[in-house]
């Protein structure tokens, strides 16, 4: 055995000090101590490869050996008890306190120096392992990653500085603490899976031990912690001896994904729930019988016109008033109720009540609705400037028992929504079946509108209008939709969806480019070449950037004459910039293309558009046409519109004209110009053509009927 090892012999007996002292002189560097104080300041001042401890009275002998072993530092040292003949009672208390061998008088030389080798051996490999696990701890630590020894049999937790530091305890304190008194440092929302994990792992059911939990510090603070442990030592019988772990602070990847989920579950600018986690509510909500309550009314709320705010004023505003809305809803609420901001300026409400009908659940949601649309419809201060703003409310109302998916619900609130929309906005509707079928039948439709317009299902009739001794001026081209099943549908059922959906920027291309390919075929025909075919536009055509471009290019590639084509406009289509709208018909005008404001008389600005909109004719609306003859109102602002027309030197069409009588009292007004089945019902090009050959041959107007 090496010299270089030095054993500690802790005795009173100068008779023992000579004895050992001859034996193990030679081998070892031996020092000694006279007392139990003696001996433990010298283990403190000097590395020891051996503890020898003779003491005469066993109670402080035992005592001496325990406070040992409460020493990290030496809790592995050998400890070699020398005594006369030890009673059992001392020897297995001295073994349960961790002596690792005995030695009894008399003392042999060859035996002493025998049992000493055998303990020093057996030491080494600890010795190496702690070496190994000291470098470990170093690593680790360098790495900000604390480590925690368990001890199983003593119960004791020695904790790395690092471990320490992280429970917010001092750093340079190194007693071992109390296994349960560590576990209770964590979380008690987190502690019981933490302890399950780490009892599988003990037990050998799971290969390791690995948790992520909150560390409840000694400085009142909370750290999320990622644990990971494993059970080193076993015994001869395989149970666990000792488990080594590490601890390593993930507070900052928490805060961070703390962040990550509050942007994917929470609105930034209103703090409220978004869309998303409404849906997640919603499913617990009613996954779980309503949370105990009877049945849910859910609010879908939309401000009308938010995106003029927005436009006007900016975004900041903007913003300002949606969390200007957030507030008041939460304040309109009771405390466990939900409201969400679904997106955009969408934001929903969701009621959880005691109800126990649908009937009774839309009383009392009725109110609720109809409180929310008058906080809402108060006005915004946003700095200087007050901003109103009104809403449209959806609502749908299930009890327990007819709970659906919660996508299915803000379906049903989308759909009372949009009803609300349309029944004038600022107003809140009810979902009802009807809307859902209404919806339906319209979704069927556009599905079917993109397939006419794919196969080209639509077809152009014309109709005949009349002037000054009613010879043929042109036509108005109306379009048809021959659809496979239904037969020909009026525009009336399917113009408005194709303007919402978009379709009709596409539809009207194409039948604009048929109706200019049409006069160019009656171009080569004498009785036909100077007919002038009228073509309504639609605002949503008449709002894409490159209309004009449009236009131009269909007429330069059919090569007809712009002066026979005229685009009519209704007072919707020029909704919007009107100085954008008058620059576009200018640009068109000076191509030659002319221009009809249709159904003039039915909206509240035609005046003003009369002023700065370069129309060269009016078209009286068929509603003041049809009672003419009984309405003596109808009649005098017939007189007054064509007036006005020959006052700004504009042309005048009535529409709708179906009796002669009608077309006689327009006449004494000073209407010269007519259209409508009095004179022609609309029909294809070719009978068209071959209404006015045949009027021509006549020389009578086609299908006006002889008195």
């Amino acid at each position: 055995m090496s010299s270089w090892m030095r054993l500690l012999l802790v005795t009173p007996d100068p008779q023992t000090v000579q004895t050992l002292g001859a034996a193990l002189q030679a081998l070892y560097l031996l020092e000694t101590a006279a007392s139990a104080e003696a001996g433990l300041s010298a283990l403190h001042q000097g590395r020891h490869d051996a503890l020898l401890l003779e003491l005469p009275d066993p109670t402080e002998a035992l005592a001496m050996l325990a406070r040992v072993r409460a020493e990290p530092t030496w809790r592995h040292l050998p400890v070699v008890i020398l005594c006369g003949a030890p009673d059992e009672a001392f020897e297995d208390r001295a073994l349960q306190l961790g002596a690792t061998d005995f030695l009894t008088t008399p003392y042999r030389a060859s035996v002493v120096r025998a049992r000493i080798a055998n303990v020093l051996r057996l030491r080494e490999p600890q010795e190496q392992q702690r070496h190994a696990d000291a470098r470990w701890v170093r690593a680790v630590e360098g790495a900000e990653q604390g480590v925690w020894d368990w001890d199983l049999c003593s119960g004791l937790v020695t904790l790395s500085p690092q471990c320490r530091l992280l429970a917010g305890e001092p750093a340079e304190s190194s007693a071992p603490v109390p296994f349960k008194a560590w576990r209770e440092r964590i979380h008690p929302d987190d502690a019981t899976a933490a302890q399950r994990r780490l009892e599988r792992h003990r037990r050998g059911i799971a290969s390791g031990y690995e948790s992520e939990h909150r560390l409840c510090c000694s400085d009142g603070r909370e750290v999320w912690v990622h644990e990971v442990g494993r059970v080193v030592q076993h015994d001869a019988n395989g149970e666990p001896l000792r488990m080594i772990g590490t601890l390593t602070d993930i507070s900052r990847r928490k805060d961070a994904e703390a962040q990550v989920l509050s942007l994917a579950w929470y609105d930034p600018i209103t703090d409220l729930p978004n869309r998303r986690k409404l849906v997640e509510l919603l499913s617990h909500s009613l996954e779980g019988d309503l949370m105990g309550r009877s049945g849910a009314t859910l609010y879908l709320i939309d401000l009308d016109h938010f995106k003029l705010i927005n436009d006007a004023h900016g975004h900041e505003t903007g913003d300002q008033m949606l969390r200007g809305v957030a507030q008041r809803l939460r304040a309109s609420v009771a405390r466990g109720d939900i409201v969400a901001r679904m997106g955009g300026d969408e934001f929903a409400v969701l009621l959880l009540h005691e109800q126990r009908s649908v009937e009774l659940a839309q009383s009392v949601g009725q109110s609720v609705g109809e409180r929310l649309l008058r906080v809402l419809a108060q006005p915004h201060q946003i700095g200087d400037q007050l901003h109103h703003c009104l809403a449209s409310v959806g609502v749908v109302a299930v009890d327990a028992d007819q709970a659906q998916q919660a996508e299915q619900l803000l379906k049903w609130a989308d759909i009372a929504l949009y009803a609300a929309k349309h029944a004038g906005r600022g107003c809140l509707r009810y979902f009802d079946p009807a809307m859902q079928a209404a919806v339906e039948a319209r979704s069927r439709l556009e599905n079917e509108l993109r397939e006419a317009l794919s196969d080209w299902q639509f077809r152009l009739v014309y109709q005949l209008q009349v002037g000054e001794g009613e010879h043929a001026l042109g036509a108005e081209a109306l379009v048809r939709w021959q659809h496979p099943r239904r037969g020909f549908i009026g525009p009336n059922e399917f113009i408005a969806l194709a303007e919402e959906t978009g379709l009709i920027v596409p539809m009207g291309r194409a039948l604009l480019e048929r109706v200019c390919l049409q006069l160019c075929a009656w171009a080569d025909d004498p009785q036909m070449r100077e007919v002038t075919v009228s073509f309504n536009i639609s605002a949503r055509e008449m709002g894409e950037p490159d209309f004009v471009e449009a236009v131009i290019d269909i007429l330069q590639r059919t090569g007809v004459p712009a002066r026979r084509l005229k685009l009519e406009l209704t007072e919707s289509a020029l909704l919007g910039d009107v100085d954008d709208i008058a620059a576009r018909m200018h640009r068109l005008r000076a191509h030659g293309v002319g221009f009809s404001l249709d159904d003039f008389g039915t909206g509240f600005s035609s005046l003003a558009y009369l002023k700065r909109l370069p129309f060269d004719q009016l078209k009286i609306d068929r509603s003041f046409v049809r009672d003419i003859l009984e309405d003596n109102v109808d009649a005098h602002l017939s007189r007054a519109i064509v007036a006005l027309a020959a006052s700004l030197g504009l042309s005048v069409v009535a529409e709708g004209v179906e009796l002669a009588a009608q077309g006689e009292m327009l006449r004494t007004f000073g209407c010269s110009r007519f259209q409508g089945f009095l004179f022609g019902e609309p029909m294809s090009a070719e009978a068209f053509a071959e209404a006015l050959h045949t009027a021509a041959a006549r020389n009578t107007v086609p299908g006006v009927l002889a008195d």
